[in-house]
């Protein structure tokens, strides 16, 4: 991206580096900027930038306003070469995090981002603007969204188990946790199959006899609500079984986020009713 005031390059303008930031209630995504300068407008060489902010979308998608982060960004540039970082910021909540990651599917992100500023110098002040894409690779967004606390919580805001609290959990919350990493990554049938593979660890925690794991609707009726919940964990062992198989059905079942999200969701409030604080 460049900002150019009349014909002439002012800077160059590139993405050095995405932040999250934890807030109360929401989070703050930062993108700091590296502007190089090309040349200067005057002779002098007290040639100003202020009022920085943007737009920032994804495709067509709006995201949210870029702010500049307090105090307001004012960059004095004083010669050709020179390099200067900035940093915008906009704010999220989880229901556009969740969109974002609807629309990254496991990948990285291609944000579309718009700038605005004034340079006043060599007497002049100059309104300007620049449109660009920048790029995420997708280790880099995963990294943002631990920044952003999103790792923390399961999807549909269904809290995960602690280990330190619920130790005889820890190899079910674990394999849980493996499951939100394939999410985020995009391993959609590999997050199934680590539900159920924390499934049954959970059963294993709780002293399922062979009996106990093989729960059916017999007599339901009469069966108290340990029991029932015990079916309802055989369901979704059930469901999430061929994840772990390949077997002509098991590889013909497919597996794509909507699915992941679902079974992690349900796995989790499982461990949460059946050993959660």
């Amino acid at each position: 991206m460049e900002f150019k005031i009349g014909d002439t390059t002012f800077s160059r303008i590139r993405l050095d580096r995405v932040y999250g930031q934890r807030a109360l209630g929401f989070c703050r995504l930062l993108l700091r900027f590296e502007m190089h300068v090309v040349s200067l407008p005057g002779e002098d060489d007290k040639t100003v930038v202020t009022d920085l902010s943007g737009d920032l979308r994804i495709g067509p998608d709006y995201v949210g306003r870029l702010e500049p982060e307090a105090p307001p960004v004012s960059i004095r540039t004083h010669r050709p070469g020179m390099n200067q970082k900035f940093r915008l910021v906009t704010e999220l909540d989880a229901v556009r995090l969740e969109a974002i990651e609807d629309l990254r599917m496991g990948n990285g992100l291609k944000f579309d981002v718009a700038l605005r500023a004034v340079v006043k110098g060599g007497g002049e002040t100059e309104q300007v603007s620049e449109a660009g894409s920048v790029e995420v690779n997708q280790s880099d967004w995963i990294r943002v969204l631990g920044e952003l606390g999103y790792c923390r919580m399961m999807l549909l805001e269904v809290p995960m188990p602690d280990q330190s609290t619920s130790p005889k959990l820890s190899q079910a919350v674990a394999s849980l946790r493996g499951a939100q990493d394939a999410i985020l990554s995009g391993h959609y049938r590999d997050a199934v199959g680590c539900c159920r593979d924390s499934l049954e660890s959970l059963s294993e925690a709780l002293g399922d006899t062979e009996k106990e794991r093989q729960a059916s609707f017999e007599n339901v009726k009469a069966r108290d609500k340990e029991a029932r919940v015990r079916i309802v964990r055989r369901a979704l062992r059930t469901l999430c079984h061929p994840a772990r198989h390949g077997d002509g059905n098991a590889v013909k079942i497919e597996w794509d986020r909507a699915d992941a999200i679902a079974v992690v969701s349900m796995t989790a409030a499982l461990l949460r009713l059946c050993g959660g604080p």
